[in-house]
């Protein structure tokens, strides 16, 4: 599989793909003073042929630059899916293509995640959530059962959700939060949210 992006949440990326048996192809960025990344060599991303017979995952945190990166080889590529191996995952979830699921996460019965999302180290979603594309769980986010997340969200590390919130597109939940209530499409909350 390749990768596109060398910092640190590439980082993390490669270690899930590693330790799940994965192999990584090459490594791609647009910084040319990059060079390693986990000891795997950095090549420049403008320089990469895409092909349909190519593998690609985006690791990158930022959800509009892996949307904007997505969309460019859209068609061209496929898309890795990455699946860290101590993640509890139900057989009754199912993941979108490029999403990760780090270390620790747990996924429950009958949740739906889009395309290109990260479900960040230690993670709990329970029963019944759908996440949208482009989206960031941080580390340690708890989201309850039947919590609706739209696209292109960030939810920061340790927020918690009661169940049954829905968080509108664009949204960001700033870490530690503990949301009470519904966040509308862009809306920005933090701390107690009620």
């Amino acid at each position: 599989m390749y990768i596109v992006g060398a910092s640190g949440h590439a980082k993390v990326v490669i270690d899930a793909l590693e330790s799940s048996g994965g192999q990584v192809c090459g490594v791609l960025d647009k910084n040319e003073l990059l060079r390693d990344c986990l000891g795997h060599r950095v090549s420049i991303r403008a320089l990469f042929s895409p092909s349909l017979e190519k593998t690609l995952f985006i690791a990158i945190g930022c959800n509009q630059t892996r949307e904007r990166i997505a969309s460019e080889y859209l068609g061209k590529v496929e898309w890795g899916t990455i699946i860290h191996p101590s993640a509890i995952m139900s057989k009754y979830c199912k993941l979108g293509r490029g999403t990760i699921v780090m270390a620790g996460a747990v996924i429950q019965a009958d949740c739906m995640i889009g395309s290109h999302s990260i479900i960040n180290t230690k993670a709990s979603v329970d029963h019944d959530c759908m996440i949208g594309d482009f989206v960031h769980i941080a580390p340690q986010v708890t989201l309850c059962g039947n919590v609706r997340v739209e696209n292109s969200v960030l939810i920061g590390a340790g927020a918690i959700l009661k169940p049954g919130i829905n968080v509108g597109k664009g949204a960001i939940v700033g870490a530690g939060s503990l949301v009470l209530r519904d966040v509308k499409d862009w809306e920005k909350v933090y701390g107690v949210v009620k």
